[in-house]
């Protein structure tokens, strides 16, 4: 029985040993999504663009612009998150402190301030949106303010399957295929003056003419082409 006992406290004393100290633990998403970038709509860029970096699960700084009406804006913001290092928080509150400048189209600037309390989800995906609701400062006087951010995704290339990379001609192959070519371009030739009186088109040059080309293939998809013109010593009445 008391062997029994000391086997279980050993077993478990180990297993919850091991579970402290496993690396696959949750981390913080905003430790692998660092880099945002989206829409924004309200919030001191009015409607526009921002850009938001992460420096760990706390601290970020941010950096849009935008416009409204005759309004444009800049600003900079620094924001701290309530979130632990090592817990997935796909939600997140936060407050933050904004500066910047409001342009007029027609009246030189303002300065703006910006002061929101909100809350940001991120998925493990990567997807983000923010809410928050602000005071805004801005022309000399306070605003009630909001915003909206949706952050956007780079679409990631598909992985080609098997039977595509099989299709795909090799670098070897590429390397044989870049040669030159060279080729006519018959549309000068087809126009009814040729077509019914057996005369080229003479209306972009004064003397019968024919175009050619000379091309170099520079991969499977592109290749550089240089055109070229040559002109007949001939009467056409």
């Amino acid at each position: 029985m008391v062997l029994r006992l000391i086997v279980s406290v050993l077993f478990l004393w180990t297993y919850f040993s091991f579970a402290q100290s496993d690396t696959s633990a949750p981390k913080n998403l905003r430790l692998i999504h660092k880099n945002h970038f989206g829409y924004s709509l309200g919030g001191p860029s009015f409607f526009g663009a921002y850009y938001e970096h992460f420096f760990n699960q706390n601290w970020s700084v941010e950096t849009g612009f935008g416009t409204l009406l005759v309004i444009g804006s800049v600003y900079v913001e620094g924001r701290y998150y309530i979130g632990e290092k090592d817990k997935l928080q796909r939600f997140s509150p936060y407050v933050g402190a904004a500066f910047g400048a409001g342009l007029y189209i027609d009246d030189g600037g303002t300065p703006i301030g910006y002061v929101p309390v909100g809350i940001q989800f991120l998925s493990t995906k990567g997807y983000a949106f923010s809410l928050e609701a602000a005071l805004l400062y801005f022309d000399g006087e306070y605003f009630p303010m909001g915003g909206l951010k949706i952050r956007l995704l780079k679409k990631k290339k598909k992985k080609p399957t098997k039977i595509e990379i099989e299709k795909s001609p090799k670098p070897s192959s590429l390397k044989k295929n870049r040669q030159y070519s060279m080729g006519i371009n018959l549309s000068s030739f087809i126009n009814p003056n040729f077509v019914f009186q057996g005369k080229p088109d003479l209306f972009f040059a004064s003397n019968p003419n024919f175009d050619f080309f000379v091309q170099k293939e520079i991969s499977s998809k592109y290749a550089l082409r240089f055109p070229a013109r040559i002109g007949l010593n001939a009467n056409y009445d």
